[in-house]
């Protein structure tokens, strides 16, 4: 019994970066314009997104990803921690994969979802995922759009970085 808690005590455990997907990393804001254009809520609002999420309309943002190039060298973990549905993961790696070759860019990561069935908010569904992360990784800190998220992650003492969309910033 002893050497097992001695060798958790001596197990290291990596540190890491999370990192939102959408408002961060994918720029999916053209995507929400035409759902509320349309007028498309519940499932429909949903089905679109998934439909549209990766398409060619979905800016990459090659600026944050060198940043989180730069932490992958230092050695951190790099955590994508999205309130998308698990249905699109496939398409979701794809996407970032391939903007990240085309900007040159490599680094590993884990990505985290929410799961099929899960309807909560999407702190919620982050919350949830949250709690498997940190027994595995020591989070430095996370970045995120969303007031909400960006809270949750403050409950859970992890240091905080919103991001901020152009669109959002006053004249």
């Amino acid at each position: 019994m002893q050497n097992k808690g001695r060798e958790k005590m001596n197990k290291k455990i990596e540190k890491a970066i999370v990192c939102d997907i959408d408002g961060c990393l994918l720029d999916t804001s053209s995507v929400f314009k035409e759902i509320e254009k349309q007028g498309l809520t519940g499932s429909k609002k949903w089905d679109y997104f998934n439909t549209n999420a990766n398409g060619a309309d979905v800016q990459f943002n090659p600026i944050l990803s060198q940043i989180l190039e730069h932490f992958s060298i230092l050695n951190y973990k790099i955590i994508l921690l999205t309130a998308r549905c698990e249905s699109i993961r496939h398409q979701t790696m794809f996407k970032i994969n391939n903007e990240n070759r085309l900007a040159g860019l490599d680094y590993n990561y884990a990505l985290y979802m929410r799961k099929e069935d899960d309807k909560s908010k999407s702190w919620e569904s982050k919350q949830k995922n949250l709690e498997e992360i940190k027994n595995q990784y020591s989070i430095i800190v996370a970045i995120d759009d969303d007031d909400d998220n960006c809270r949750m992650f403050n409950r859970n003492n992890i240091l905080t970085m919103k991001a901020i969309n152009r669109e959002d910033v006053p004249a």
